[in-house]
């Protein structure tokens, strides 16, 4: 167990200094009596503890009444984890004089924790808190042991079958190793070691099941520390905290580096909207890239270290947010957001729990954060545990616990466990996607733009990189409208559905070919399906989540006053030829008559029915069947006659 306030050095000052006074407040005591404790008090400052004890206890037999020597030698055997000993002599000065020095309830209710007696814990530090002229740390900590201890007691603290498993000796080592992160793919983790009071970032890749050696990151890694960290989904991009830089603008900075493909650019702050003079730092990217969730000082919490998050706004930050109902008068810290944006984990000594630092789990409901739950056992120990990360599945997990060594140092290091299904965040996959110029074949920067057809929102909209790439985080259970859009190019529409009743969540990866809007196109050029035009069964009436895709259709004819198409529909074919051909057609008339509400000329769009005569997948299962019931366009010429 752990959670004992005052480390040896301290507690050696403490005892000193209130035996000194009881000596000279015991003019009638016997100088020999006298003598052995003031020897006892030069071999506690020379660290000579069972010569300590021997002295002490000579006096005790000698001067029964006599209390500080009492207290002392209850201190040397607290200090020893000798628990029942310990007990013994604070319960004998307070049954002497419950008056006697207010520290021995909160010691008494330490031996308790250590020795699991909960109600005895509460009700010591319970009296401790009645008593006047405590220092506030003190009151603090005894606050916080009565409130674990209260949680303890109940009959549903949350315990789960798992196990805890420490990662191999490729990541941990003597050192300390901590704060894991990992990118979408999971093929690789970054962590933070610290060797001699250095903190460096580290990198280990996952390969055939197995972590790799990790190496330093020796673009990002300076003679400064460089600390807790977060990844962004396709890994490209780390934000991280640092601290005492030139550019920085507070004790500790939130800072951001890019990978271009063979090394990390020179690392920007964050910049004042989100840094202040303050300590900020622990970050959490939500999956596409809207929301940095962190941990700060600054003014507006609720004491010590709260959750924050800020939006991006334009190019830059919006204003930070306190999220209140995650925060307490203690420290919320290492913040995971997962990549459905629907859990956040987080470490938190504020909240009850096991002791020190546990972990905790709220879910967002309506958009508002709930209350938080701590995770249980075995994940929460007595320990500290902290710097969640979950994997995309919501299936695994990774976080660092710190243990106390045989010498009293703590050994911080990364384990994993699987989640419990009481516990796991919503999960989600990713979608890979790769834009290349139908012509040439070579990448092309687009804006891939991710829109939820549920909630007519946009997920995301961002730039490819170099490489023509772009990775996105997506939850499931949700429709997604996916356009592809360049200057001079006709651009391309997905529709991404995933559904999570499969055993198996597989990655979304494609390859889209943009074709240039030419004077004069190529015959061979394959029509572009309106992937996200959808009507009502059956029928040719346009459902409202069309608009984001028909809209598209709309601006690109609006920036090419010349370009002439032909709008095509096709059924599958279930049905008679004639219904089917009559039902492509309407559907191709609605699009047309859309756009016409728009203001495009009728001469510049024809449109025409194709019924069941161009399937491009087989009708003998649905999604087939599906592929084939689709509206398409094709480029007739963008030149003036």
């Amino acid at each position: 167990m752990n959670n004992i306030i005052f480390p040896r050095a301290l507690w050696l000052i403490f005892l000193l200094g209130i035996s000194q006074f009881n000596v000279l407040g015991q003019s009638d005591l016997d100088r020999l009596a006298q003598k052995n404790f003031e020897r006892a008090q030069e071999l506690i400052k020379k660290k000579q503890w069972a010569d300590a004890e021997v002295a002490l206890i000579k006096v005790i037999e000698s001067e029964k009444d006599w209390l500080q020597p009492r207290i002392t030698l209850a201190a040397i055997y607290f200090d020893q984890k000798k628990w029942g000993l310990s007990r013994k002599y604070f319960e004998s000065v307070l049954e002497a004089d419950s008056t006697a020095n207010p520290m021995i309830f909160f010691k008494l209710g330490e031996i308790e924790w250590q020795e699991e007696h909960y109600e005895k814990v509460v009700n010591y530090m319970s009296s401790l808190l009645t008593k006047e002229r405590i220092k506030p740390s003190v009151l603090s900590a005894a606050e916080k042991y009565r409130r674990d201890a209260t949680f303890l007691l109940q009959d549903s603290i949350p315990v789960y079958s798992t196990n805890v498993e420490l990662l191999p000796p490729t990541i941990n080592t003597g050192s300390m190793e901590y704060l894991p992160s990992f990118p979408a793919r999971e093929d690789m983790m970054i962590f933070t070691r610290r060797v001699n009071g250095q903190e460096d970032f580290y990198l280990s890749r996952y390969i055939e099941g197995e972590w790799q050696n990790s190496i330093p990151l020796s673009d990002l890694n300076t003679q400064e520390n460089e600390g807790a960290h977060c990844l962004s989904s396709d890994g490209k991009m780390l934000i991280f905290t640092a601290c005492n830089r030139r550019d920085g603008l507070g004790s500790c900075d939130l800072y951001y580096s890019r990978f271009d493909g063979d090394r990390w650019s020179v690392p920007s702050n964050l910049g004042p909207t989100v840094n202040t003079r303050h300590w900020d730092g622990q970050p959490s990217l939500s999956s596409n890239g809207k929301t940095l969730y962190f941990s700060s000082d600054r003014p507006g919490g609720k004491g010590g270290r709260d959750l924050w998050k800020i939006d991006r706004k334009g190019g830059g930050w919006d204003k930070p947010v306190n999220l209140e109902a995650l925060n307490t008068k203690g420290n919320e810290e290492v913040p995971f957001v997962h990549a459905a944006d629907e859990s956040l984990y987080f470490m938190s000594d504020g909240w009850p729990g096991f002791g020190a630092s546990d972990l905790f789990l709220s879910h967002k409901v309506d958009g508002h954060w709930e209350t938080p739950h701590n995770l249980g056992k075995p994940i929460n120990t007595s320990e500290q545990e902290g710097a969640l990360h979950v994997n995309l599945s919501g299936t695994r997990a990774y976080f660092a616990r710190t243990l106390e060594s045989p010498d009293n140092k703590p050994q911080i290091d990364i384990y994993s466990f699987d989640l419990p299904m009481a516990i796991r965040p919503l999960p989600a996959t990713y979608a890979n996607i790769q834009i290349m110029d139908g012509k040439t074949k070579k990448p092309l920067q687009a804006i891939v733009e991710m829109v939820n057809l549920f909630s007519s929102t946009i997920f995301t909209k961002q730039l490819t990189d170099r490489q023509g790439e772009l990775l996105v985080c997506i939850p499931v259970d949700v429709e997604y409208a996916v356009n592809i859009t360049k200057e001079g190019y006709v651009f391309h529409s997905e529709h991404i559905e995933v559904h999570r009743q499969t055993s198996l969540i597989e990655p979304i990866e494609f390859t889209i070919f943009l074709n240039p809007v030419e004077e004069k196109p190529d015959t061979t050029t394959a029509p572009t399906v309106l992937h996200n035009v959808f009507f009502e069964s059956g029928s040719a009436a346009l459902l409202e989540k069309s608009d984001f895709e028909l809209n598209k259709l709309y601006n690109l004819l609006l920036t090419n006053p010349d370009l002439k198409i032909e709008i095509r529909g096709h059924t599958d074919n279930v049905g008679s030829d004639t219904d089917n051909q009559i039902l492509s057609e309407q559907r191709a008339r609605a699009i047309n008559d859309y756009l016409l509400a728009k203001g495009i000329e009728q001469r510049r769009m024809e449109y025409r029915g194709y019924g069941e005569t161009f399937p491009v997948a087989d009708n003998d299962s649905d999604a087939g069947r599906q592929k084939n019931r689709r509206t398409e366009f094709l480029i007739l010429g963008n030149g003036k006659k």
